[in-house]
């Protein structure tokens, strides 16, 4: 976003892009990432001494509880008002790229509509490889995501070992470090292999590692949904699975995981959405073997090519929205919330 929309004012994740990909400058880029990453890291510490100092938890696990409405109208009008309006510019944002992708000429030639640039983005510019390469890319990190998150977020949360903190703290930490650093860490890490040993240099290149910056990039939005949603299960009803003879693996797959399930599909589609949409890390590491729409996105940005990349951007719009969309209708018909209802 900041080298696009930017101008002349730079920041130092747009730098540091600059430095790899024209002054062709690894260990300078490495350098103020570092510089970066002391920023956030100092950041995401002071978030997390305040964050979660307080816990509650509900007998029945229910996601949700009933809420009190505001009434008074000195406070529901200014309020009304003022989320309506930035309701309002979001929404002219988003349609802003709809409506770009039918100019004829950004910037000069409004009319008449055309259609012509969604046929370029498919015959010329090869949209069908770049929407599979990404859809398949997302589609395979996203269960490998949620299954991890729901696994770290049980581990944290419902079991007592001395590595428990270490392994909360880094799997948050991809959440504090820029996609930038990600980006340039990965490059450093696996161009020469591990350390330059050649260890795994193999990867360097490949669509594994792209899924695997996807599944680190995704993994700490899981991992906090996951265990916002165990800390609303009291242990009470665990405990007494447990006096019936339940094992640990039985508890969790017929107490705990039923209780969480919204959460696991909410963190499923959240991951496919954040990987389909990922370009701060990504693009530092694609190759030309793959195409993906955000780098597609970019390319035509960087050229001037708005209208294509408008054309990229509504078709990207449209998917991710479409997965939303699902998960609502999936999660409204079959998740947990319609059966406590069910029994109410």
């Amino acid at each position: 976003n900041p080298m696009i929309i930017g101008g002349s004012y730079d920041t130092l994740a747009t730098t540091i892009y600059l430095q790899i990909t024209g002054a062709y400058d690894k260990a300078g880029a490495a350098a103020m990432a570092v510089v970066l990453l002391c920023i956030t890291l100092a950041m995401f510490a002071v978030q997390k001494y305040y964050l979660e100092r307080k816990t509650a938890a509900t007998l029945t696990g229910k996601a949700s509880r009933g809420r009190m409405l505001i009434t008074d109208r000195s406070v529901k009008v200014p309020l009304t008002v003022l989320c309506s309006l930035v309701a309002l510019f979001v929404i002219l944002m988003y349609l802003c790229v709809p409506i770009g992708a039918f100019f004829p000429t950004w910037g000069y030639k409004f009319f008449p509509l055309t259609g012509k640039w969604f046929k370029l983005v498919f015959t010329r510019y090869h949209g069908f490889q770049a929407f599979r390469d990404s859809f398949l890319l997302s589609l395979i990190s996203a269960p490998i995501t949620a299954l991890l998150s729901m696994i770290i977020s049980y581990l944290v949360v419902k079991r007592k070992f001395k590595s428990k903190g270490f392994i909360e703290a880094v799997s948050m930490l991809a959440m504090a470090v820029p996609g930038t650093v990600l980006g340039v860490g990965y490059i450093r890490g696996f161009s020469g292999g591990l350390f330059h040993s050649g260890f795994m240099q193999g990867l360097y290149g490949t669509g594994l590692i792209l899924i695997i910056v996807f599944v680190v990039r995704s993994l700490p939005t899981g991992t906090r949904s996951g265990i916002s949603a165990l800390r609303q299960i009291d242990k009470s009803i665990e405990e007494s699975a447990y006096d019936m003879g339940a094992d640990s693996f039985r508890v969790f797959m017929t107490v705990t995981l039923p209780l969480i399930k919204d959460s696991f599909l909410s963190g499923l589609v959240t991951s496919f959405v954040r990987s389909i949409t990922a370009i701060s890390a990504i693009i530092l590491l694609v190759t030309p073997q793959f195409l993906l729409i955000t780098v597609q996105i970019n390319e035509f940005a960087e050229k001037g090519s708005y209208s294509l990349a408008c054309a990229f951007a509504t078709i990207l719009i449209v998917i991710t929205y479409g997965a939303v969309l699902l998960m609502n209708l999936f999660i409204k018909h079959f998740g947990t919330s319609r059966k406590l209802k069910e029994e109410e």
